[in-house]
């Protein structure tokens, strides 16, 4: 992601964005800069946590306290997800919580970087390079994988590559826990025949919706889409 603008109030409340998700000065011991991203569960800004000085990158929640229980769930998976992954090619969540105005977010790792694809298309690696690159990712999903984790949305998009050359994987909004199969009592977090995902890198199990036999294997299949579109380029 490029290096946004720095918004001129210490809290953000000055970007008419951050003031329409209704963020002002409610996350104590963070400053949040301006919006980098929006997506379909939640909204990304700049931001540095003022206790270390650190940049970081801070998700909301869209809708904030008026979301529904579904969303809240996805989003605190999200945060459970993440959290328990530590590896150098998977974002880091620093912490989490509700902000004043009941609305919950998480700091993360901010990546100065580019999408995987934009990346390509820029530097035209080799296709040794290329495979290279996708080998790292490969052993970042294995790690989550081994983590009883499977991402479901694995993308260019979600994928990105900074400036010494290293991907970092992001997104795990609709990452699916194993335990979740296995444990008594633990109801399905995705109902069977919702479709969740990216259409192109979706597996014929994800598309189907058919939710039993989603596995590791649906991410297996999306990083051979992704490697097979960086080598054609289509």
């Amino acid at each position: 992601m490029a290096a946004p603008t720095v918004s001129p109030s210490p809290t953000g409340a000055d970007d008419p964005r951050a003031a329409e998700a209704g963020i002002e000065a409610t996350i104590p011991g963070y400053r949040l800069d301006q919006e980098i991203h929006r997506g379909g569960q939640g909204t990304i800004f700049a931001a540095e946590q003022l206790a270390t000085r650190r940049r970081c990158a801070v998700k909301m929640l869209i809708g904030g306290r008026f979301a529904s229980s579904a969303q809240r769930m996805r989003f605190e998976r999200e945060v459970e997800v993440v959290a328990a992954l530590r590896h150098p090619s998977i974002v880091t969540l620093y912490e989490s919580g509700v902000s004043r105005r009941g609305e919950p977010w998480f700091a993360m790792e901010y990546v100065e970087g580019e999408r995987l694809d934009e990346f390509v298309t820029r530097t035209r690696p080799s296709p040794r390079q290329l495979a290279a690159l996708a080998r790292r990712i490969s052993e970042a999903i294995a790690y989550a994988h081994r983590r009883g984790v499977i991402h479901r949305d694995l993308k260019p998009g979600n994928v990105l590559v900074d400036a010494q050359g290293a991907p970092k994987v992001i997104d795990f909004g609709i990452a699916r826990s194993t335990s979740e199969d296995t444990e008594p009592g633990v109801a399905p977090r995705t109902e069977t025949g919702l479709l969740v995902g990216t259409l192109p890198y979706m597996s014929p199990e994800q598309v189907a919706g058919a939710r039993a036999d989603v596995d590791t294997r649906s991410d297996v299949y999306a990083l051979g889409v992704i490697l097979y579109e960086l080598l054609t380029g289509r």
